[in-house]
């Protein structure tokens, strides 16, 4: 029996990069399915992922640049609106994963399931250091998810989250606490995309 079981068992959300072995996050993916968890990949760094992880997903995040260079991709071109995003969307979807959350910068966020399909409108903001933006965004959408939020709240606030943290410098001094981040959300809300 694996470790991963017993966190997958009490916590029923994953959440992994390619920074560990492909191995331990096809394991811990297997189990959290087996356990009925939900399974969310951030694919970095970019290198080829396995089929059987893919299907194992239901979830992947990647931001613009991995999901410009994700190997394998037959139609690889640069994301410029939120159409292309759909392409590559139609493309992860089309692989096995159960649904594609992509973070696109200025273009805000793209996501797709079988069942919901859209565009997350990005915050206006001036960007000081986007260190730590990626894991913030990433642990905000898996609390979300874990707290019940529907899909569509979930990118939204990982969205609000992201942003509050590329304005502030250094990694760990930029992630937001949940109250600055819920006033952030309803005070300053500007689509650009």
């Amino acid at each position: 029996m694996l470790k991963s079981t017993v966190a997958v068992n009490r916590f029923m959300h994953s959440l992994a990069r390619l920074e560990s072995p492909l191995s331990a996050t096809e394991r811990t993916f297997a189990e959290a399915r087996r356990f009925g968890g939900t399974r969310i990949l951030d694919p970095a760094p970019v290198q080829s992922i396995p089929s059987e992880l893919i299907r194992n997903v239901d979830f992947i995040a990647p931001n613009q640049n991995e999901a410009e260079a994700l190997p394998g991709r037959p139609n690889a071109c640069m994301i410029r609106n939120l159409a292309e995003a759909r392409l590559l969307a139609d493309e992860l979807l089309g692989a096995g994963s159960r649904g594609v959350v992509l973070k696109l910068g200025h273009l805000g966020y793209y996501v797709t399931t079988a069942d919901w399909i859209g565009g997350i409108p990005a915050f206006d903001v001036e960007a000081a250091d986007t260190t730590g933006a990626r894991d913030t965004s990433n642990a905000e959408f898996a609390v979300s998810l874990s707290e019940g939020a529907p899909l569509l709240k979930a990118a939204q606030f990982a969205s609000a989250a992201a942003a509050i943290s590329v304005t502030l410098s250094g990694a760990r001094n930029s992630i937001p606490t949940r109250n600055v981040e819920e006033k952030y959300r309803t005070d300053t809300r500007k689509a650009v995309c």
